[in-house]
């Protein structure tokens, strides 16, 4: 019995500090494409804008990733 305790150290952390996780999840997601929009840039196509052939297949995989 765990009385009450979780199982893994850190999930006793993410339970202690679950409010800042959401912040910690968009901070990373609006790094990672800033990151991404300067390395790679956005090509526009008939309206849409797309990463362009350089970004290989980051690009490919963000078509298909929910962000």
């Amino acid at each position: 019995m765990t009385n009450g305790q979780p199982l893994h150290t850190l999930t006793l952390i993410l339970e202690k500090h679950w409010i800042w996780l959401w912040a910690l999840v968009w901070l990373t997601a609006i790094i990672i494409a800033t990151i991404t929009l300067t390395v790679f840039g956005f090509t526009p196509s008939g309206g849409i804008c797309y990463y362009p052939q350089s970004a290989g297949l980051y690009g490919e995989l963000m078509q298909f990733i929910p962000r």
